[in-house]
C-alpha cells in the first residue's frame, strides 16, 4: 500500500477556511470494532495519538498504538 499524500482544507461554521495543506499517511488494515453500522467518519487528535471513529449514534475513541501492528 505504501504512503499516500492527502490534501485538506478546514472550514468553520462561519465560512472561514484555512489554506490547503497536505501530509503523507500510511494506510493500515484494521477493523474498528464497537460500531453497529458503518463507520462514517474518522478524526485524529491534534497530537496524533487518538483516533475517533463515528458511526450511527456512536463515537469511539481509540489509542493509535492499539491499532498499529494489527
Amino acid at each position: 500500500m505504501g504512503p499516500k499524500t492527502v490534501f485538506a482544507q478546514v472550514r468553520d461554521q462561519a465560512g472561514n477556511s484555512s489554506g490547503t495543506f497536505s501530509a503523507a499517511i500510511r494506510l493500515i488494515r484494521s477493523t474498528l470494532t464497537g460500531h453497529t453500522d458503518y463507520v462514517r467518519s474518522v478524526a485524529f487528535s491534534p497530537d496524533g495519538r487518538i483516533l475517533a471513529s463515528g458511526g450511527h449514534m456512536a463515537i469511539k475513541p481509540r489509542d493509535i498504538s492499539d491499532l498499529v501492528g494489527r
